[in-house]
């Protein structure tokens, strides 16, 4: 059974990831961006985190559904996407 609970904790670190994100946009023009060593480091890191908590959410889903076990990282958006 999916748990709705880890559902909605990996999106609400999503949307966390997301927020952070619209603030180095906002905060920062696409020079200072570019030219901002940590600034860059910091927005690839809530990437990271955000893509991490979507495949965290289609494993569990893929888990629950019993489907194929993905063996590569674009594997769970797959299977889940041919279920749905």
């Amino acid at each position: 059974m999916v748990d709705s609970n880890v559902i909605l904790k990996r999106i609400g670190r999503i949307r966390k990831c997301v927020a952070a994100l619209e603030t180095i946009r906002r905060c920062h023009s696409k020079k200072q961006f570019l030219a901002d060593e940590m600034v860059k480091a910091a927005a690839e890191r809530h990437i990271q985190v955000a893509i991490q908590s979507m495949l965290d959410i289609c494993n569990h889903v893929v888990a629950d559904m019993k489907l194929e076990v993905p063996d590569e990282t674009s594997k769970p958006f797959r299977s889940w996407c041919r279920t749905s």
